[in-house]
């Protein structure tokens, strides 16, 4: 199962650090995957969600590729990302889409066997006893895996 933090956020959703790279860092620290959002402009990567917002340079999404799960957020970061090795998705409000390494990724709410279910709500039919033991989730992506692993060990 993988746990992946949403946008780095694990242990409960934090707006003011959500895709910073040092909060991404810390989630790979605690042995957690990552989502987060990329944008490129003029040449620059950039991490944030509705807006590029912190610098990076490309060595750092190559050195925690095997962690990543690259959102891009703009045409120019699609043009960029697949002309890489990285692992990356496009999405908006499509229920479902693959990702450049064939996972099946959901839109929330969304449960289809053998895909990355995407912030299930709290009260969600995610957490239905019935639907965890009757669908094969590859892995989850959710602001607060802490809750999640509890469900996973029940």
């Amino acid at each position: 199962m993988r746990l992946i933090a949403h946008r780095g956020n694990w242990a409960g959703k934090q707006l003011e650090f959500e895709n910073r790279p040092d909060y991404i860092l810390s989630a790979v620290k605690y042995g957690y995957d990552a989502e987060v959002d990329l944008w490129l402009q003029n040449d620059i990567q950039y991490l944030g969600h509705d807006a590029p917002e912190y610098s990076i340079n490309e060595m750092f999404l190559i050195n925690l590729n095997k962690n990543l799960w690259i959102h891009a957020k703009n045409i120019a970061a699609i043009e960029w990302l697949s002309k890489t090795n990285l692992h990356w998705f496009w999405h908006e409000n499509d229920k479902i889409t693959m990702t450049n390494k064939g996972y099946i990724w959901t839109y929330p709410e969304v449960f289809i066997s053998n895909s990355i279910i995407n912030q299930p709500s709290d009260n969600s039919l995610f957490w239905n006893d019935k639907l965890w033991k009757n669908t094969d989730f590859i892995g989850i992506c959710h602001d607060d895996l802490n809750s999640c692993k509890t469900k996973f060990s029940q």
